[in-house]
C-alpha cells in the first residue's frame, strides 16, 4: 500500500511539473503582449510578442544557455503568418511548423524545422506554391463547336522572403538593437539581439507576396552604447538574392 501511494505521489509530481513547463507566462506592457515559455533551468525557451492591435508579431526561440536559435515574423492581417511549436519535456523546442499565406490567394509557404534536446538544428524542409513558376490553366474542350479561344495564362502571386541578419566578424559578443522606424507598415516591435563572437543571428524573416522588403527602411540598426563596445561598428553590404529570397546583412567589425 505504501509503495502504491509513493508511486502515485511521484507520478502526480511529474505530471504537475510537465504541465508547468507547457504553461506560458503572459504579460502586457505599453500595448505589447508577450508570451514566454521556459526551460527547466529557468531560462527562456520561446518569446512571442504582438503589437497592441494583435496584427504583427514575432516569435524567438533559445536554447537552455540563452543562445537564440530561430526567429519568425508573425501576422494576423492580410492573410496569416503563424508558427506552431512543440517542446521536449524539459522545455527545449523540438519542432517549429511555420506557415505564411497572403489573403485571397492560392499561394502559400510552409517550413518544418527540428531541433535536438540541446537546441541544435537537426532538420529543415519547406514547401511553397507556386514554386517560382507561372501556373497555366487551359479550358476543357466542349463537345459542341465553339469559337476557339487562346490559351489563358494566370500569374499567381509568388511569396518573396526578405531575410535580415547580423554577422559578427569579431571575437567579442556584441548586443545589437533593431529599432522599428516610424511610419513603416510592417512592424512596431523593436528587437534586441546578442550576436555571439564569430556568429550569425537572423533578426527577421519577412514573407510578402510579389515583392521584397527594403529592410533599411524598416529597421534602424545600431550597436549597444558604452565604453565596452566602443571601437565596434556595423557595415551594411549590398543585399544578395537567391531565388525568391533576398538577404540583407550587417557585419560587425572592429575599427582600426
Amino acid at each position: 500500500m505504501r509503495k502504491i501511494i509513493t508511486l502515485s505521489v511521484v507520478l502526480l509530481m511529474f505530471l504537475v511539473g510537465l504541465a508547468q513547463k507547457k504553461t506560458p507566462v503572459i504579460t502586457a506592457k505599453d500595448g505589447i503582449t508577450t508570451q514566454k515559455y521556459y526551460h527547466k533551468n529557468g531560462t527562456v525557451s520561446t518569446i512571442e510578442t504582438w503589437d497592441n492591435s494583435h496584427r504583427f508579431g514575432e516569435v524567438k526561440g533559445f536554447n537552455r544557455n540563452g543562445v537564440q536559435i530561430f526567429m519568425y515574423h508573425l501576422r494576423a492581417i492580410g492573410g496569416h503568418a503563424s508558427a506552431h511549436i512543440t517542446y521536449y519535456p524539459d522545455g527545449q523546442v523540438q519542432k517549429v511548423e511555420y506557415s505564411d499565406a497572403p489573403d485571397a490567394g492560392i499561394q502559400h509557404y510552409q517550413s518544418w524545422t527540428t531541433f535536438n534536446e540541446n537546441g541544435e538544428q537537426t532538420g529543415f524542409s519547406e514547401s511553397k506554391y507556386p514554386d517560382d513558376t507561372l501556373v497555366t490553366f487551359r479550358r476543357t474542350p466542349q463537345e459542341q463547336p465553339v469559337v476557339q479561344r487562346p490559351q489563358e495564362t494566370i500569374v499567381c502571386a509568388v511569396p518573396y522572403c526578405t531575410v535580415v541578419r547580423v554577422v559578427n566578424l569579431t571575437r567579442k559578443k556584441i548586443p545589437v538593437f533593431f529599432k522599428a522606424l516610424k511610419n513603416n507598415e510592417l512592424t512596431r516591435l523593436d528587437k534586441d539581439i546578442i550576436v555571439p563572437k564569430k556568429g550569425t543571428v537572423v533578426a527577421d524573416s519577412i514573407m510578402m507576396a510579389e515583392r521584397y522588403i527594403d529592410a533599411p527602411k524598416v529597421y534602424g540598426v545600431s550597436i549597444a552604447e558604452g565604453k565596452k563596445y566602443a571601437g565596434y561598428k556595423l557595415l551594411l553590404t549590398e543585399p544578395t538574392t537567391s531565388g525568391s529570397t533576398k538577404t540583407y546583412t550587417w557585419y560587425i567589425v572592429k575599427e582600426e
